[in-house]
């Protein structure tokens, strides 16, 4: 309800001051600058209002339906972004060539995380919505997701000209990225034909399996203010069961 989200915007308020003071001072050229992590020890009330909002919704519940085991709130961050913001565009400047229409295409390849989002203020076409392609959580393997991640810990995703250079000298069997609209120059029709934005109109918080191909936050008029929460598996309960399957 609006309510509930002037109250999560309230919380937020000292966050997102902190973030567009720091983008006062130095331009935003990495995803981490524009986004600040919230410590549940640092703010409890805030974790709390957050964990009583997925309990009414059923969040938590419908993401274990999906992955099929317990998972909890482990990350909660603010996020801000505006049309100053280049982390996300202008990769290739240096050698001229221009971004194409996957540009920051990404996904985050992990063991059984879900991600939710939450949006703070009104989010239209122009500032920035999230967007997914639709079944694209079902399109890739446990392998080629391990090559993505595996280049991505050493910044081989990184698409500065001394990363590039790395990245070119890989196999070409490994040279997969886990952000990799940046790179693409053909074979994108059915990618953009299958991507969906996700408005301000449509609600404002989405839960989603971050192994499917999405990308957000590309603001080019306003600004985008969302909360952005992980939820991992409970590593107690995996462990249990894992140690029953054993005995069985």
């Amino acid at each position: 309800s609006p309510d509930t989200i002037m109250q999560l915007r309230n919380y937020a308020q000292p966050y997102i001051d902190a973030i567009t003071d720091a983008k006062k001072k130095k331009p935003v050229h990495a995803f981490k600058q524009k986004v600040i992590q919230v410590p549940e020890k640092k703010s409890p009330a805030f974790h709390r209002t957050v964990k009583e909002i997925l309990k009414d919704l059923s969040i938590i519940p419908r993401a274990e339906h999906y992955r099929g085991y317990p998972l909890s709130l482990t990350h909660l961050a603010v996020q801000v972004g505006d049309p100053q913001d280049s982390d996300w565009r202008d990769h290739f400047a240096d050698i001229g060539i221009k971004d194409p229409p996957t540009s920051y295409f990404h996904i985050y390849w992990s063991i059984g995380n879900m991600k939710a989002l939450i949006y703070l203020n009104e989010v239209s076409e122009d500032n920035g919505p999230f967007r997914y392609i639709l079944g694209s959580n079902h399109k890739l393997g446990i392998i080629e997701n391990a090559i993505r991640y595996g280049n991505d810990k050493p910044r081989l995703d990184n698409c500065a000209p001394e990363h590039r250079k790395l990245f070119a000298a890989l196999p070409r069997m490994l040279q997969k990225k886990s952000e990799f609209g940046n790179d693409m120059r053909t074979g994108y029709d059915d990618l953009v034909k299958n991507e969906r934005s996700f408005l301000s109109q449509d609600g404002n918080l989405f839960l989603f399996d971050p192994n499917g191909m999405h990308r957000g936050g590309m603001v080019i008029a306003g600004e985008r203010i969302i909360l952005q929460m992980n939820f991992q598996p409970i590593k107690e309960k995996a462990h249990a069961d894992a140690m029953q399957g054993m005995m069985m």
